[in-house]
């Protein structure tokens, strides 16, 4: 596959960033509206249940993960290329890890949730199908085709939604929707399945135990990562299910999940960006450093409003989604969004460090990360109990961040990120002061009026590309006519 774009070109990267960006939010405000009425139908205890079952199910498929969606984002997206053979050799690998970790973790259940076994693992088997639609997804943006991903993304997103209404007006309880979610994902793990077989390059499979050996040696150090991020990320409801039970872990659950959303958004930009930076390090350095500076600017124009505002819209946002049963969420979810541009920054400081080769570094700081996650849940849980594990992720993203920065300095300048940065938090600044100041307004209201005043305060500030961002459309419409 040819580049369409010649490197120093950024359309390529605003077109898919774009397009990942949308299908981000689609998705996530589908599954946000199922998770809402999962909250209101089953209550603060079962939701509990199904948040401590799901962390625990990520935690066991960290085996399967293991680091092989950024390695073929990062692979495919230096060839352009995808063969036949890696793919189900890489298939196979997923397989046995996923029944070794299946297996472990229904000894588990048994243990630690032994009235909800069944629950569990049909928890656990949507986990491990949705980590498998995420690296046909990765394999997706590695080809730099991020329209398929909006398809696959937005069919499971469409049909969770519709499945899950439907069992909950029906009455089911936690295992209904489980099972609704299991049969969701198997239909956009088909549907992908089925895209990418007109994008696969023949080639013989090789299932030799020494041919698997070397995929999982070469995505060693990104599964370390992921096995340190799982710790910096998820022992907030680990700790909160073992010290003060499902109630506690519920409320932060409800305040993790709408962070969690936010954050993701990061990470549609980061999926378009890390195929592309892995390309332009091959190339001139001055190419690859607009590149930094483009997806840059995004994050920030992103992260600084959605953080500030989450703030300070949290107790009305809890109500409006939540209802008033979650009031002691809120506390939480002010913490989480003044952290939300710390998370932003880290998610381009990692896509960064993996572009550059650098995979050993984002270990040792992954690793330090999540050490200072554990300690800090371990004493904050047990002082402040839900609001103590939002303090948690707090100390740990700006402890990430501090060591990030320090690393990067040879890719994108401390004054340049000034440069980049002051526009988008003087229009933050100026949103901020709106949107407190009419307290009396519906929020959803204040959530449009605060946009719109953000937007103007960036075209007239010059914070948005628009030259850049209209030639980009220009150049998908007309290549959408040639198909």
């Amino acid at each position: 596959m040819q580049l369409r774009h010649s490197p120093a070109s950024p359309h390529p990267l605003i077109r898919n960033s774009a397009m990942l960006v949308g299908v981000e939010l689609l998705s996530k405000v589908l599954g946000l509206m199922f998770f809402i009425v999962m909250a209101r139908y089953l209550g603060a205890e079962e939701l509990g249940i199904y948040a401590f079952a799901l962390t625990l199910a990520n935690f066991f498929a960290i085996g399967p993960r293991f680091g092989f969606e950024k390695l073929v984002q990062r692979e495919v997206g230096k060839t352009g290329q995808l063969l036949r053979g890696t793919l189900l050799e890489l298939t196979a690998v997923k397989g046995i890890l996923s029944l070794v970790a299946m297996s472990a973790l229904f000894l588990t259940l048994r243990l630690v949730l032994p009235m909800h076994t069944l629950s569990g693992m049909l928890i656990s088997s949507f986990v491990f199908a949705y980590a498998y639609l995420e690296f046909l997804n990765a394999i997706f943006r590695g080809l730099q085709r991020p329209e398929y991903e909006v398809v696959s993304r937005s069919l499971f997103s469409s049909v969770n939604l519709a499945v899950g209404l439907v069992a909950l007006v029906a009455g089911g309880r936690l295992a209904a929707i489980a099972l609704g979610q299991v049969g969701s994902v198997t239909v956009a793990v088909t549907a992908s399945l089925l895209i990418l077989r007109e994008y696969c390059q023949e080639s013989i499979p090789n299932y030799g135990w020494k041919r698997l050996q070397d995929h999982v040696k070469k995505a060693a150090p990104l599964g370390g990562v992921l096995v340190a991020l799982y710790f910096s990320n998820q022992m907030g409801i680990l700790v909160l299910g073992t010290i003060a039970g499902e109630w506690e872990a519920g409320y932060f659950a409800a305040a993790m999940r709408v962070f969690d959303n936010l954050t993701l958004v990061a990470a549609a930009v980061m999926g378009a960006f890390l195929p592309r930076a892995s390309n332009l390090y091959q190339g001139p350095p001055e190419v690859f450093s607009r590149a930094c500076e483009c997806v840059t600017g995004q994050i920030f124009a992103l992260a600084l409003p959605m953080g500030l505002g989450l703030a300070i819209l949290a107790e009305p946002i809890v109500d409006l989604l939540y209802g008033p049963a979650f009031s002691p969420s809120v506390g939480s979810m002010r913490v989480l969004g003044l952290t939300l541009c710390f998370s932003y920054w880290n998610y381009l400081a990692d896509s960064l460090l993996i572009a550059t080769d650098r995979e050993g570094l984002l270990f040792r700081l992954t690793c330090i990360a999540a050490a200072v996650h554990v300690v800090s849940n371990v004493v904050l849980v047990s002082l402040y109990i839900q609001l103590g594990a939002a303090l948690a992720v707090a100390v740990t993203q700006v402890s990430y961040c501090i060591l990030l920065t320090f690393h990067i300095r040879d890719c994108l300048s401390l004054n340049r990120l000034g440069e980049l940065l002051w526009r988008p938090a003087l229009c933050t600044l100026g949103m901020a002061g709106g949107v407190y100041w009419m307290q009396d307004i519906h929020v959803l209201y204040r959530v449009f009026l605060g946009a719109a005043f953000y937007g103007g305060g960036m075209f007239l500030t010059g914070a948005f590309p628009v030259g850049d961002w209209l030639t980009a459309w220009k150049t998908w419409t007309e290549k959408s006519s040639e198909k």
